[in-house]
């Protein structure tokens, strides 16, 4: 099966609230309620859930089969040089390769080289 796709903040608050509270989240749906109260993340969540029938389907679907997000390019650049200053690279600072292409390209992405 296919990988769902879902909002950028849908999919960055399941993917906090997988590694907080594991994929058995959706077993206590009046608990994460009660903490969305203070706590964003879980707040997207219950929100996303409440926003349209089936999204509670579609959010138990993402987290067995797995999801991505729809983003715009510049996000998902924005993604993958703060990936790449995160890791451990032995054949150098890849993340100047994003920078070196961006200005290759004369385009600005904030977070990045703006």
């Amino acid at each position: 099966m296919k990988k769902v796709k879902l909002p950028t903040d849908v999919a960055k608050a399941l993917n906090y609230t997988l590694n907080k509270r594991g994929k058995g989240w959706t077993r206590n749906i009046p608990g994460l309620s009660n903490a969305a109260k203070n706590n964003k993340q879980y707040a997207t969540i219950i929100n996303f859930m409440k926003e349209q029938k089936g999204n509670y389907e579609i959010l138990q679907t993402a987290t067995v089969i797995g999801f991505e997000y729809d983003a715009t390019p510049e996000e998902r650049l924005r993604d993958y040089y703060n990936s790449l200053e995160k890791a451990d690279y032995h054949i150098g600072d890849l993340s100047n390769v994003v920078v070196e292409v961006l200005s290759i390209l004369g385009k600005e992405v904030e977070g990045i080289n703006c």
